[in-house]
Order: structure tokens, then sequence, then C-alpha cells
């Protein structure tokens, strides 16, 4: 009988990030062979990797603008934070189809401490035009509400290329208005 071992591969390019997740996961117990924090560069992770012929999902938490973290020291709330917010959804979507680009996961969790639509919802919306597209036959990427947050109410909002159905699938957090 083959005991299958599930494994978490933690991904970050920042090295004095990768020295924090690497604390963090052997305070937690972490580190006996269940979290393996890597020092790689997510974009560069490639689906043929002899280790990853089990990979099975993807959870996506890429950089954002912390706007949904109150008191966060990388929050921005002024005019270059246009460009800014620019800057970081299109890494947001590079990351997600890239995340959609490996086929033997079959699961893709995308989450953000952002509160802005354009790094939410409108990455989602892109991501699943451009990542489908680029699919050749085959089952599609869909969205699917979580189970476990299934009471949860606030849910996405509708943007250009999602469905009401669609955005109902996603979840939303607001610390400014009622979530704690």
């Amino acid at each position: 009988v083959e005991v299958r071992v599930n494994k978490v591969i933690a991904l970050d390019r920042a090295s004095e990030r990768i020295k924090i997740l690497k604390k963090r996961v052997a305070l937690l117990g972490g580190d006996k062979g269940v979290v393996e924090p890597r020092h790689q560069d997510f974009l560069k992770f490639e689906s043929g990797d002899k280790d990853l012929k089990n990979l099975k999902a993807i959870l996506l938490d890429p950089s954002c603008s912390g706007s949904g973290i109150v008191n966060s020291p990388d929050r921005v709330d002024n005019e270059d934070s246009k460009e800014r917010l620019r800057s970081l959804s299109s890494f947001q979507l590079l990351a997600l189809v890239h995340a959609m680009s490996f086929p033997q996961v079959d699961y893709i969790a995308y989450s953000t401490c952002s509160i802005n639509v354009e790094e939410d919802e409108a990455v989602v919306s892109k991501a699943l035009k451009e990542g489908n597209e680029k699919l050749e036959g085959g089952e599609m990427w869909r969205l699917v509400a979580p189970e476990s947050l299934k009471g949860w109410k606030r849910r996405g909002m509708e943007v250009e290329g999602l469905t009401k159905e669609q955005a109902a699938c996603l979840c939303r957090s607001d610390p400014f208005d009622g979530d704690e």
C-alpha cells in the first residue's frame, strides 16, 4: 500500500521574506518535511519539474497593495498608488495565468490582502479569459465557491467578463466595513 504524503512547496523570490517564512514554518512545526520553503520565483517555476508530477493545487498569494490590511506599512493611498495598482494587477494576472498553465493542477486558490476590484475580480476575470484561451482542448478553468465558506455573506463583484454566478463564487472581506 502506497502512503501518500502531501507537501506544501512555498515559493518566494525575496530572500528576506523566505527567511521569515522558514522561521514561521519551524515555529509551527511545519519543518518536518510538510512545508518546503524555497527561495525561488514562481514565474520561473515550471510544470515539468520532476518533483511536481503530483502537484494538484496552487495557493497563489501574490504581492498586492495591502489595501485591506488595517495599519499596513506598505499601504499607499495617494496619486502614486494608481500606477502601483496597475503594476501590481499586471503582475497578479501574469502569476495567475502562469498557475493555470500547470496541466496537472486541479485547483487554484487566489488570495490577496486587497479590497481593490482591480486586484481581485478584474484579475480573476482576465485570467479566466487568457488562461482558457491558452488551453488546447480539454477542460476549461471555472470558478467554484469554496464549500468551507458557503456561509460567507460578502461575495465578489460583477465586473466585465465575470457573470453574477461567477462573482458569487468569490469571497471578499473588508476590515473597513465590518469584516474582522
